[in-house]
């Protein structure tokens, strides 16, 4: 016999225990997902480090396991688009953050013509988020350098860029190698600079060249003059064949 029922009472004493557990855990349940929880999302940084601005505080909400058993985080201000995922809490917000980092940076890269409706809907909903005009503004300029120590000495060091530009450099913010390099020694490295003041906030990858040969130039005119002659040369061989170089040069009348 089935006796099917909503009131506890009308069951029998091992029945109604059953039901009472089972009741109790599907409120359980239902109670911890709508006591979902919300956390402050802070210093959110781009794939370089830098700081996305943001134009006010950034709340997830972060909901308990249901049927896939895993943590779920999601921005009201972002939508579903970004999901974050993870077995704990923690762990969900930090798969948002990387997510939502690296959905910012595709749409960075991506041009206005290669949107679509949705993708134009989903940027919209980012610059929401944090202020895209102030990030680039204030973004770090990263950029391969070619220079040369000009001085090491006294606590001083100068760097001659291959521009000409001179500039007196902090060797802390360099690489270690760097301090084993003597004047005139070339080197090149990837710099990262302040885009307003242009000072340099650090340089990696800083790496040795060779020497430049002073003799280059006067090899190059050598090897020319073997292939091609000297001016002198050039200029008899026309004379000897009857050209008359002013001729192509005469206006026509």
């Amino acid at each position: 016999m089935i006796l099917l029922t909503t009131d506890a009472n009308m069951l029998p004493p091992t029945s109604r225990l059953a039901w009472d557990r089972q009741t109790m855990a599907t409120v359980a349940s239902v109670d911890a997902w709508s006591r979902a929880s919300r956390r402050l999302v802070q210093d959110l940084l781009d794939e370089q480090g830098h700081c996305l601005p943001l134009r006010e505080e950034l709340w997830v909400t972060v909901y308990p396991p249901r049927s896939s058993g895993l943590w779920r985080a999601e921005a009201d201000s972002v939508g579903p688009a970004v999901v974050g995922r993870g077995e704990t809490a923690d762990e969900a917000v930090a798969d948002w953050r990387t997510r939502f980092r690296m959905t910012t940076q595709r749409y960075l890269e991506m041009r206005p013509f290669e949107m679509q409706s949705d993708d134009w809907d989903l940027w919209d909903r980012i610059q929401t988020v944090f202020d895209v005009a102030k990030y680039k503004a204030t973004k770090p300029l990263v950029i391969r350098q070619l220079g040369k120590i000009h001085k090491a000495r006294e606590g001083v060091t100068v760097v001659e860029w291959e521009d000409g530009a001179r500039e007196r450099v902090d060797p802390r913010v360099f690489d270690e190698a760097f301090s084993r390099f003597r004047a005139g020694q070339p080197f090149e490295a990837i710099v990262t600079r302040e885009p307003l003041t242009f000072q340099i906030i650090r340089a990696d990858a800083v790496r040795r060249l060779k020497s430049v040969d002073k003799r280059t130039e006067e090899r190059s005119k050598a090897l020319w003059s073997l292939v091609v002659g000297t001016p002198e040369e050039t200029a008899s061989e026309a004379s000897e064949s009857g050209i008359d170089e002013g001729f192509w040069l005469t206006p026509r009348k």
